[in-house]
């Protein structure tokens, strides 16, 4: 009887702090959760910019960097760059340096996607998972 109990203790216990009405499984607030499937998200990307880098060109390419699926270039002189692009996706950049006489290219991907909650908040909702790429020199 005594194990039974601990059991049910354990159980209703679990039960009890395992569920919030206003938190995703994710820690994010059911507020971040949009009611209507949204077609883009957010990829940020950081960059270096100095004496040696004042423009800096960069790449956006859909997929891996193998794949050479190039939907975006431009040149920018800010150390963060951003855009929205069409959920689902992963996404590779590229950002092209000077450095010590020599060309040195960064890159870095992350794929950008949607998320679908039907259970924690009051009704179902996409929740949006941006991508936030650092293309920064790691040496200046």
């Amino acid at each position: 009887m005594k194990l039974f109990s601990i059991i049910l203790f354990i159980i209703l216990f679990t039960s009890l702090t395992s569920c919030n009405k206003n938190y995703w499984d994710d820690g994010y607030p059911c507020s971040f959760c949009y009611n209507i499937k949204p077609e883009e998200a957010l990829l940020s990307i950081d960059l270096t910019i100095n004496n040696k880098n004042a423009f800096v060109p960069i790449t956006i390419l859909k997929g891996k960097l193998e794949e050479k699926d190039t939907i975006w270039t431009d040149t920018t002189n800010q150390t963060k760059y951003e855009l929205y692009v069409p959920v689902d996706n992963y996404y590779t950049v590229t950002a092209e340096y000077n450095w010590n006489d020599k060309k040195v290219i960064a890159v870095d991907g992350d794929k950008v996607f949607l998320r679908k909650n039907q259970v924690d908040c009051d009704t179902t909702c996409w929740i949006i998972f941006d991508a936030y790429l650092n293309v920064k020199l790691k040496y200046e």
